[in-house]
């Protein structure tokens, strides 16, 4: 998978952990941080994944995500990607919009970029720039 590749898993990382579908990732990582208040428990992929599939049963869609503010920094085999997300859910009729910042790490293991894990968190006013 090319780094540009991973990149594009960053949105389906986001949509998942904040309760949407999506999330695919290629590196069976056993933990993950998910979006949440500051004491909400660690959660792994099949957790997140699950959570999202339940969502999407219950009729929920992802509307709009995007990425007002990106940030990478690669250190050889490593790139630390820093940034803020903005969020639109459907559910019951009503849409829901989150926003947070993300801090997402990639890894390149035999010639392959890994999504190994992240950490989101939710703020509680409106998307810097």
């Amino acid at each position: 998978m090319a780094f540009a590749d991973g990149l594009r898993d960053l949105g389906h990382s986001v949509a998942a952990a904040c309760g949407s579908g999506g999330g695919s990732h290629r590196d069976g990582a056993k933990q993950r941080r998910s979006g949440g208040g500051g004491d909400a428990p660690f959660t792994n992929r099949a957790q997140i994944l699950d959570a999202a599939r339940a969502f999407r049963e219950r009729g929920g869609r992802l509307v709009r995500l995007t990425f007002p503010e990106t940030q990478a920094q690669r250190f050889g085999d490593v790139v630390v990607l820093y940034g803020r997300f903005e969020v639109v859910f459907q559910s019951g009729g009503a849409e829901r919009t989150r926003r947070g910042r993300l801090t997402e790490m990639f890894v390149r293991r035999d010639g392959k970029w890994l999504h190994p894990g992240w950490h989101l968190d939710l703020t509680a006013g409106p998307a810097q720039p």
